[in-house]
């Protein structure tokens, strides 16, 4: 099944993508949620394939609710880059993971020269991304595994097309929408 948001008892989390070296004064360098395709599915964990084009990065965005709390890691034990975004009414937020951070805490934009992506079939049972949901006293209520792939891996696993590469050309250019 293809979604563009994956959730369980009390948070939701997308993938945003964005376009490398394309932030300027009047471009946005965000271009929207991708799909994930659910490999496994259940309350405990959840196990999604993302499809990544070499020029894009991506970001995660999770809407917490009150006490719970996200904690991350790369596949290879490297910590995430996690800040607040907004807090939204009734001690609710939303959190955003962009980076991973390297031995001197140094961030680096969560992309392929970064993590790495998958290109088979094997390579999916190693996600890149692991993040752990806990709510009061430290109770682990869910996991969220991330493996980002080649759109042609993701189109063959999902059945469905990948989204196509972003250019610059796809930003918002500031008209009024219907």
């Amino acid at each position: 099944m293809t979604v563009y948001e994956v959730s369980g008892g009390g948070w939701s989390a997308s993938l945003q993508r964005w376009l490398l070296g394309s932030a300027s004064a009047n471009v946005s360098p965000h271009r929207g949620a991708l799909p994930c395709h659910i490999l496994e599915g259940s309350v405990q964990a959840q196990h999604v394939v993302v499809p990544l084009p070499q020029t894009e990065a991506v970001w995660i965005a999770f809407t917490l609710g009150p006490g719970v709390i996200v904690s991350g890691r790369a596949g290879d034990g490297r910590a995430c880059n996690k800040s607040l975004l907004a807090e939204l009414e009734a001690g609710r937020r939303i959190e955003m993971v962009d980076a991973l951070l390297d031995e001197r805490g140094l961030a680096e934009p969560i992309r392929e020269t970064s993590l790495g992506i998958a290109r088979s079939n094997q390579e999916l049972s190693r996600p890149q991304l692991v993040f752990r949901i806990t709510v009061a006293r430290n109770v682990e209520a869910s996991s969220l595994s991330i493996s980002l792939a080649t759109p042609e891996l993701y189109s063959l696993v999902s059945g469905e097309p990948a989204p196509r590469p972003s250019s610059p050309d796809d930003a918002y250019g500031g008209w009024r929408l219907p």
